[in-house]
Order: C-alpha cells, then sequence, then structure tokens
C-alpha cells in the first residue's frame, strides 16, 4: 500500500554522499547554509535531479554547487558534461566551483559564474569566505574525485551539528502524493 510505505520512508534520513543534509553554522556571518552532500557519484540524470532538489531546498535563495568531472563516460565525456548546461540554466545555479576542465566548460556554456578549483582543498578555500546566511550548497561529482573527504572536511571546520533533513521527496509533499495514489486506486 502507497500510503504506509510513504510513512515508512517519512523517517528515512539520507546515506553519506547521497543527500544527506548538514547545516553548517558560518564564522564570516551569522547564520547557516545547508550543506547537501551528494558526493558519492555522479551521472548526467543524477547530477540534473539533485540540482533540482537543491534548488527546491534553496526556494528563491543562492544555490551553489561544487561540482567534479563526470568519470566513465567514455568518449562523449565531453559532449555529456556539455549537455549539462541546460540543466545548469534550469535550476538556476547561482555560482559554481569546479573541480576539472569538463565540469569547468559545462558551466561556462550555462553561463554559470564559475570558480576553477585545481583540488579539494582548494575548493574548500574557495568556497568558505563566499558563503552567505541562507545559502543551499550541494556538492557533487564521481566518487575518484574525493568529495566526499571534502564534505567531511566542512563538516569539521565549520561545526556542523549532524544530519538534518530528509530523503529527497520525502515530508509533507510525499504524504500528499501517496494519499493521491492511493486515493486513485
Amino acid at each position: 500500500d502507497v500510503a504506509r510505505a510513504a510513512l515508512r520512508l517519512e523517517g528515512m534520513t539520507p546515506l553519506p554522499g547521497r543527500g544527506a543534509r548538514y547545516r553548517l553554522q558560518l564564522e564570516s556571518e551569522q547564520g547557516e547554509a545547508l550543506l547537501i552532500d551528494e558526493s558519492y557519484n555522479s551521472n548526467p540524470l543524477s547530477l540534473v535531479a539533485a540540482l533540482e532538489q537543491a534548488r527546491a531546498c534553496a526556494g528563491n535563495g543562492r544555490l551553489v554547487a561544487v561540482l567534479a568531472d563526470m568519470a566513465e563516460l567514455g568518449p562523449r565525456g565531453p559532449e555529456l558534461h556539455l549537455a549539462l548546461a541546460d540543466g545548469f540554466r534550469r535550476c538556476r545555479l547561482d555560482l559554481a566551483i569546479a573541480l576539472g576542465p569538463q565540469m569547468a566548460a559545462a558551466l561556462a556554456a550555462a553561463e554559470v559564474e564559475t570558480i576553477e578549483a585545481a583540488n579539494i582543498e582548494e575548493a574548500r578555500g574557495l568556497l568558505m569566505p563566499r558563503l552567505r546566511a541562507g545559502d543551499t550548497v550541494m556538492i557533487k561529482g564521481a566518487n575518484r574525485a574525493g568529495l566526499g573527504a571534502l564534505v567531511a572536511r566542512l563538516r569539521t571546520i565549520a561545526r556542523v551539528p549532524g544530519p538534518s533533513g530528509r530523503t529527497a521527496g520525502s515530508g509533507p509533499a510525499m504524504l500528499e502524493r501517496a494519499a493521491r495514489l492511493a486515493a486513485l486506486g
């Protein structure tokens, strides 16, 4: 039964690297930013879907992303990266830190304000002073880029209290959808 399944999903929290959310206590100003950890891996569909979810979380606030090149795309890798430009524009990405030339090219094609970083430590150094209270920041890329270590470092530096939020699609909206589905039959 869909409604019962939705109720069970309501209590689930996402796994690290797969949508876990953390509140970053910003040192530069009073307030917090929401960190969405999608660092486990990336492909064109999952990247755009994660950005859409992040935009929903950000609402009218700023959406910031740290994005690394996607791996294992074969000879079409550059083309598949460039095809992300429409998704970047649709999600109204405000600022990105790119790790890798293919992601940097895709972000440039979308005309997103982008800063290139050579490694995750440089990405952290570029990100932290640019975050503002109320920002939503999502981190995603190929697992081999090591973005999980960046998330761990941000959690340590920013004194993050622990996971917050639910899996994508949970909460009242999910329960409402489940009730509609159950009513259909």
